[in-house]
């Protein structure tokens, strides 16, 4: 059975000091973004299930901007994004799915940008002055905003299937569809080439742009091997079979256990990243990780203690602030925030 509890979405004002202010109250408030002076956010209503509201701050400008898929479900607004000064999120309607909707605010600003069926579009990126997303459909969408902007960035020859990894960074962004072809592209000119080859059973886990330099994780199937590589951008070429370099190595001292890395953070050309590991008579530990790309760059910064499965110290809740690492660490009833 389903419980739920009252949520309640808070402002801050700063006058002489801050203060708290009840603006409205849902079972749950499941995603938010800021523009503006406004906050938009979805918040599961009693009458029109989870949809998107508004607010500027006080409790009688709370404003459902659409009643999407009418009914106590709701159409369950994510991933709200910045573009063109408007918010894009990705909704369910009864006759697409998944599908691409934009508010500038306001009941009749709020409108469908892109919805085929089947087509269950995803990751929405900013990238240059269009907005890219991916679909179960084989291909990569961009649009300017609007309907009639939306067209097709790649399609892939098989017509289905989803891009499995998409990035970005100042001046490309990368895909790969199979993991082992990566493709950049800069918004009009596209380039393929390989990722590293490993003759280890390890498979593609992640792929970051750090500066000049790109990393790509790969781990075997239960992570008791981890491998590190990175290249340089200068050197990939088109149907390149460039050479990547082994940076790290991370492997397990047995099978009785398990490892794996998360929490991934990218600060300027650094990864920030939390390593945990737990195995049979070794010593458990969570270390937070920095990666710049190379071999020496890559390297533990602090080790925090861990007791598997006890309500000890954990690494968490990883953001960035003012250009530094902000996360949680310590143990059970004695959390810290930490900076890095």
């Amino acid at each position: 059975m389903k419980r739920y509890l009252p949520v309640l979405l808070l402002a801050l004002f700063s006058h002489a000091g801050f203060c708290q202010q009840n603006i409205a109250s849902f079972r749950e408030i499941t995603a938010t973004q800021a523009l503006g002076d406004r906050i938009f956010f979805a918040a599961n209503h009693d009458q029109y299930g989870t949809e998107l509201f508004v607010s500027n701050g006080d409790s009688k400008s709370v404003t459902l901007l659409k009643d999407i898929a009418t009914g106590y479900q709701g159409s369950g607004p994510t991933q709200l994004t910045v573009f063109n000064n408007q918010i894009f999120f990705i909704a369910y309607t009864r006759e697409f799915g998944g599908s691409v909707w934009k508010t500038d605010g306001t009941p009749q600003g709020t409108q469908l940008v892109y919805g085929v069926q089947n087509a269950e579009p995803f990751n929405l990126m900013v990238f240059k002055d269009k907005l890219y997303f991916t679909t179960n459909l084989g291909s990569i969408m961009r649009t300017d905003g609007t309907e009639a902007g939306t067209e097709v960035s790649y399609q892939s020859p098989s017509n289905y299937g989803r891009v499995q990894i998409m990035i970005k960074d100042d001046h490309y962004f990368y895909f790969t569809f199979d993991t082992r072809t990566i493709f950049r592209d800069d918004g009009t000119t596209r380039i393929s080439f390989l990722g590293p080859l490993s003759w280890e059973d390890v498979y593609f886990r992640n792929f970051f742009s750090l500066g000049d330099k790109l990393v790509v994780i790969k781990a075997g199937s239960s992570d008791h091997i981890i491998r590190i590589y990175a290249i340089d951008n200068s050197v990939v070429h088109d149907q390149g079979e460039d050479e990547w370099t082994l940076i790290k190595k991370l492997d397990a001292p047995n099978y009785y256990g398990s490892q794996y890395l998360a929490n991934f953070t990218i600060i300027g050309t650094k990864l920030n990243f939390r390593y945990r590991k737990s195995y049979e008579n070794e010593k458990p530990g969570d270390e937070l990780w920095s990666c710049d790309g190379t071999e020496e760059g890559t390297k533990m910064i602090k080790a925090f203690e861990w007791t598997p499965y006890g309500p000890n110290a954990d690494i968490s809740k990883f953001f960035v602030y003012d250009g530094k690492l902000i996360f949680e660490a310590g143990e059970y009833e004695k959390k810290a925030l930490w900076s890095s």
